[in-house]
């Protein structure tokens, strides 16, 4: 907020473009792991960054919703071609990813610094307004809009299932179907064209059909994905596997409203500070969920424990995730009971 978004993301892609060199570089496992601590210090985690420009630049309501789902859908695609293409780098050599890599995030780093403009809070970035921490924010939202809160705990719910999944979801498949590098990477690739279809396909158009409804399709969404991690979990070959992918492609669409839910109450001069706070706690959240996912998934090798124990404890956080939007929609139905959102937006849009 006080100095502006540019160069923020500047110095965070300069910081992972080096990373990936350094990773590259690395001849043991305690280099790589201090060279991935010491540049995750200035990590843009979980997009806090582009989800404030978003923010800044879109209204509260469905063009948000609409906006991050523009987000995520680039996600997609980047999810269709990293594991591809990684997992064909891996093969050659196991330094060869983390060079591309590096490569990458110095063109991205050349673009910007010529092409992405300036965002900054609508408040003056000298007020005492624009200092004011994250934390007063949320005590004032507690009051103001509680629901908000709410939305920011689904969040973090969904957070946390997300790491304990995906801290195990390479190994979980290696020992469950016997797969290899080139299958995992098939595998998170038709993931990452999921989330492209269901970003720019299937929720631009549960926004129209449900007058842009957000609570109502982040709950689908959240039980959709608690749903589908409990069927990979009881897939007996890698078929049903595939089939239970496909038959999830909504689970996805439960982000981007999650995340317009999450600020549209937020006051605009404050966006970067609750933006902050919502990756933060996000990120302290995978990190609680892979830990929680590895050592479920370490029990179930050593034990008698289903292989599959660390998929239905992630699934647990997304119903979680699933209630707290639940009861955040009721208070705000309780607090506005005539309010509603405006359908033109969406179909404009």
């Amino acid at each position: 907020d006080r100095v502006g978004r540019r160069p923020v993301m500047l110095l965070c892609t300069f910081a992972l473009c080096l990373e990936f060199g350094l990773l590259a570089l690395s001849k043991s496992l305690l280099a790589f792991s201090a060279t991935h601590i010491a540049f995750g210090l200035l990590a843009n985690a979980n997009g806090a960054l582009e989800s404030t420009c978003i923010a800044d630049a879109t209204p509260p309501g469905a063009l948000r919703a609409v906006a991050f789902g523009r987000f995520f859908t680039v996600i997609g695609v980047v999810m269709v071609m990293g594991p591809a293409i990684g997992g064909h780098l891996a093969a050659i050599d196991g330094r060869a990813p983390f060079a591309v890599a590096s490569i990458c995030c110095m063109v991205s780093l050349l673009y910007m610094a010529s092409h992405l403009p300036e965002y900054y809070s609508k408040q003056d970035p000298g007020s005492s307004n624009s200092r004011a921490s994250a934390s007063s924010v949320v005590k004032h939202l507690l009051v103001t809009s509680p629901s908000t809160v709410w939305y920011i705990g689904a969040s973090v719910l969904s957070s946390m299932g997300m790491g304990t999944f995906g801290s195990v979801q390479v190994l979980w498949l290696r020992n469950a179907f016997g797969w290899d590098g080139l299958e995992v990477g098939r595998f998170m690739s038709m993931q990452g064209l999921l989330v492209i279809v269901s970003q720019s396909v299937i929720l631009p158009r549960l926004l129209k059909h449900l007058r842009g409804c957000e609570p109502m399709i982040a709950q689908m969404g959240l039980i959709v994905t608690a749903a589908k991690l409990v069927a990979y979990g009881l897939a007996p070959t890698s078929l049903w596997l595939c089939a239970f992918q496909l038959s999830g492609v909504a689970c996805t669409c439960a982000i981007a409203p999650l995340r317009s839910l999450c600020t549209r109450a937020v006051p605009e001069s404050h966006q970067g500070a609750v933006t902050g706070l919502i990756s933060g706690l996000s990120t302290a959240a995978q990190v609680i969920g892979s830990i929680l996912g590895s050592q479920v998934f370490a029990t179930s090798l050593r034990t008698g424990l289903h292989l599959s124990s660390a998929l239905f404890a992630a699934a647990v956080c997304y119903c979680l995730a699933f209630t707290c939007v639940t009861h955040a929609a009721h208070v705000e139905k309780k607090a506005h009971p005539k309010q509603k959102e405006v359908p033109e937006l969406v179909s404009n849009t």
